[in-house]
């Protein structure tokens, strides 16, 4: 059985906790390499999960036979990288939020159809089984017409403790790791998923990176 063979672009938190374990149990995917610019970041993941490591994705394109990328960088990175490992006929998983722009997101989408790539979008929430038992309940009528659909969370260690992420630019949406654009993300594609409806209209307001924090809605 051929396997399909996987780099990453990124080797942070949510790559080391989620992605890698993940791979691991799907018996098709053979993580071959990964590229971060942290050196630290790079040996320990590469040691650990035991693939070839590169401070330089292009380096990483070149030498390796990839069928996928996963880009799981900040969003102010991910068009650039996108278009790049594109021009090098390589599939791509790009990690949420896709990206920080329309225009940003639409350029995306027309290089890897140009290229003739696949392009996907790791919205992981579609598959966890709770939201997966949700859908099959709505689409057989178990739970009559929808009116309202909600997310409740309940974390955090204080305002003290807020802080924005880096992989948002200064003064854009992204503040905080349960944030609007950070998480709310999630939201977005879920409930469109779970109604089977598209967005009609859009009324909001989230934080910013680098200002204080206030209610999101």
């Amino acid at each position: 059985m051929r396997k399909v063979r996987v780099g990453f672009v990124g080797l942070g938190w949510v790559v080391q906790v989620g992605h890698l374990p993940g791979c691991k149990h799907i018996e098709v995917v053979d993580v071959v390499a990964g590229a971060d610019i942290r050196e630290d970041v790079l040996n320990k993941v590469s040691s650990r999960w035991n693939f070839r490591g590169y401070t330089d994705f292009e380096e990483m394109l070149r030498k390796e036979n990839l069928d996928a990328v996963c880009i799981a960088t900040g969003p102010t990175l991910t068009r650039g990288i996108t278009e790049r490992v594109a021009e090098h006929g390589v599939n791509v998983l790009v990690e949420k939020p896709m990206a920080l722009t329309l225009e940003d997101a639409k350029s995306m989408v027309a290089k890897c159809e140009e290229e003739g790539v696949k392009l996907c979008y790791g919205e992981s929430m579609r598959f966890l089984p709770a939201c997966r038992k949700a859908k099959e309940m709505i689409d057989d009528g178990l739970l009559g017409k929808l009116s309202l659909l909600m997310e409740t969370g309940v974390g955090g260690r204080g305002l003290e403790h807020f802080e924005s992420y880096h992989i948002y630019p200064p003064g854009a949406p992204g503040a905080g790791g349960w944030g609007l654009t950070d998480h709310g993300i999630h939201l977005v594609d879920i409930f469109r998923w779970l109604t089977g409806d598209e967005v009609e209209w859009v009324f909001g307001r989230g934080d910013r990176t680098g200002q204080p924090p206030a209610t999101e809605f």
